[in-house]
């Protein structure tokens, strides 16, 4: 009886911080974009599988979905193979061998560096500035008037 109090209780905060954050975000963000992970893929892996189960990611996509309506905000989900981490957000170049031990992204092709989160958060906030305007993947987003820090809460990635 215990363990169960105390696996339900573990639940109940969890559900309550997903609802929390997403009906935070949809009230102050007008538009939110999320990468659409394979995570029954993910859940294979011995070493993450404990982790994404309790991270509730589905649960909390849905809550996202619901109160994006309520609130008017717009929702953009990447496609599940947009290669956000391995694209440069600065010339656009794909990186093959990019692995998870890599926290730092660099382009050979430009020599662009940056953190591997911030980069994918960039590539994001291009793809959703081209899906609502219309500019293609390789056009150039202005950036200026958001700072890094911001852009860390604005698009939601993988780090979330």
């Amino acid at each position: 009886m215990k363990v169960a109090r105390l696996h339900r209780r573990i639940g109940s905060i969890r559900k309550d911080f997903l609802h929390k954050l997403s009906t935070s975000l949809t009230k102050t963000k007008s538009r939110i974009v999320v990468e659409n992970l394979h995570v029954s893929g993910m859940i294979k892996n011995p070493r993450l599988a404990r982790s994404i189960a309790d991270a509730g990611w589905g649960t909390f996509l849905g809550m996202l979905k619901y109160k994006c309506e309520w609130y008017e905000c717009q929702l953009i989900e990447a496609p599940r193979f947009f290669a956000s981490s391995k694209l440069c957000s600065n010339c656009g170049e794909k990186k093959i061998d990019l692995t998870l031990a890599d926290r730092t992204y660099h382009c050979e092709s430009c020599g662009y560096t940056a953190d591997r989160d911030l980069n994918a958060s960039i590539n994001l906030v291009k793809l959703s500035t081209e899906r609502s305007s219309g500019i293609n993947a390789s056009g150039d987003v202005s950036l200026e008037t958001s700072s890094k820090e911001e852009l860390k809460y604005t698009v939601l990635s993988k780090t979330v």
